[in-house]
């Protein structure tokens, strides 16, 4: 249907015509060399809590089971560069990088996924990233 499209309507040509065809990091790399770290968190269930307040802290309404959160910092050659102690499952991404966030060297182009939107408002003075949809 692409084709169709394109003779209908003028699209821009793409900026990286091979960059889906990337198998290794020195390929990404070489497509998109300005990118230098990317930050994001996972969740890893834990089995049901026993007291009642630390259920309703673990408690992750994303996953729907009792979790921790675990926030990971990687640079290009996805080496871990910061990973703070796992915090409870609840919180969201962004809530948890406010409290824990790494130091990062100036000038350092840090991408981050929407779940940490308005980091760019909090954290002014840090080269931050967001993807979009």
């Amino acid at each position: 249907m692409e084709p169709v499209i394109r003779e209908c309507i003028p699209t821009p040509a793409k900026k990286y015509v091979d960059a889906k065809k990337t198998t290794t990091i020195q390929e990404l790399e070489q497509y998109f060399p300005e990118l230098m770290a990317i930050t994001d968190a996972s969740e890893q269930e834990i089995p049901r809590p026993k007291d009642k307040q630390k259920r309703k802290t673990y408690y992750s309404g994303k996953k729907k089971h009792y979790t921790v959160k675990n926030q990971y910092t990687i640079n290009i050659r996805g080496e871990i560069v910061h990973k703070p102690p796992h915090s409870p499952g609840r919180p969201h991404d962004y809530a948890t990088y406010k409290i824990k966030h790494p130091t990062l060297p100036e000038g350092l182009q840090t991408f981050f996924d929407l779940g940490y939107k308005g980091i760019d408002k909090d954290f002014p003075e840090m080269n931050a990233v967001l993807s979009y949809k």
